[in-house]
């Protein structure tokens, strides 16, 4: 796939349907700007996350589901890979874009690890649960 050389952040779909994980990602939010307070005010980090979040170039989703996952996020110009579940909540159901340039289609998770290490995103790219985290680039 082209552009994945570009890669600096992997998101991975942390589903909230039947438990809240806002609380989750905002702790671990907390607890990364503590870690890195020595060398960057808070704000300053958080700031930078999000200007990580928003390079769409450098975004990649990896979800389950292609009406919230993958095609908002194709929508955004970032790239998008669709693991399906076995089972789908009927309001998720969509059609796949395939052909896209953006998006690829997997059976299974383990299988993105190998088309990554094909690409020179390489050890740069960075997998966190719910939101893009900055990769070896510096945002």
């Amino acid at each position: 796939m082209d552009g994945l050389e570009d890669i600096k952040a992997i998101a991975f779909d942390a589903d909230d349907t039947l438990w809240v994980n806002e609380t989750l990602f905002r702790e671990t939010e907390d607890r990364f700007c503590e870690w890195v307070s020595d060398y960057l005010p808070a704000d300053e980090a958080r700031a930078r996350l999000m200007a990580v979040e928003e390079r769409n170039e450098e975004f990649l989703m990896v979800g389950n589901s292609l009406r919230s996952d993958v095609l908002p996020v194709l929508e955004i110009g970032a790239f998008a890979f669709h693991v399906p579940f076995h089972a789908t909540w009927a309001h998720e159901l969509a059609e796949s874009p395939d052909g896209h340039p953006r998006f690829r289609a997997f059976e299974h998770v383990g299988e993105i690890p190998a088309l990554l290490g094909r690409s020179r995103a390489g050890p740069g790219v960075s997998a966190a649960a719910g939101s893009a985290v900055p990769g070896s680039a510096a945002p």
